[in-house]
């Protein structure tokens, strides 16, 4: 099985309606954890999960999924509401995953040393860049991720004290010792939506706690 799982919030729904064109077909279920509440215009083949129970997940809404199959075995994708996912992108993401037996993205970084901005202290793999070759990073980019269920499942998504999933899920995957593989694509591979406002925007005061979770996972990995 192949599950897509999205969060967003309000502001972005033409965003998310765009993206969810972009992977129509490509999965079994496409979930959407929605910070907010009444989602009436998302289509009826998306399931739909707001926050009226759990509350305000942030980015990491899209691990509250992980609790919704049992031990169901399955590839589990992440994704985000501002990028347009090409069309063999599950298929892709699945022969990666078999190839290379681990957790795979196409944006991430690789952790140079300990007190570095993490922004501009740290190699970056970007997902709209062009990326020739496969490397092992760190930290793995959450909104272009897959893995499969029976090597790693992150209960995470309560962990929202970091509006950031990329780092709260690379301090799991450290813990937890699984290697993370950026995949080699070009900088067409994806397209962008340009939304008005990001996490990315919205955690660039927090440098010093930012440099503080890049340190732990250094410290975890020694």
């Amino acid at each position: 099985m192949r599950t897509a799982n999205i969060a967003s919030f309000p502001s972005r729904e033409k965003c998310l309606l765009t993206m969810l064109e972009s992977i129509k077909g490509q999965f079994d279920r496409v979930n959407v954890y929605w910070n907010g509440t009444d989602p009436e215009f998302i289509p009826d083949w998306v399931h739909v999960t707001t926050s009226a129970i759990d509350g305000d997940l942030t980015d990491l809404g899209k691990f509250r999924f992980l609790t919704h199959y049992g031990n169901i075995a399955q590839y589990y994708f992440t994704l985000d509401d501002d990028l347009i996912y090409p069309p063999t992108y599950a298929d892709d993401m699945v022969a990666a995953i078999d190839h290379h037996g681990c957790i795979v993205t196409h944006h991430g970084r690789k952790l140079l040393g300990k007190n570095r901005k993490y922004y501009s202290g740290h190699q970056l793999f970007r997902c709209l860049g062009d990326n020739p070759d496969d490397a092992d990073v760190d930290v793995g980019g959450t909104g272009v991720m897959a893995f499969h269920t029976d090597y790693f499942r992150p209960m995470i998504w309560r962990d929202t004290r970091m509006k950031m999933a990329d780092l709260v899920f690379a301090v799991a995957a450290a813990e937890n010792e699984r290697q993370i593989v950026c995949l080699a694509h070009s900088a067409e591979y994806f397209g962008y939506l340009k939304p008005t406002n990001t996490i990315h925007e919205s955690e660039q005061h927090n440098q010093q706690r930012l440099t503080d979770v890049a340190n732990r996972i250094i410290e975890i990995k020694i």
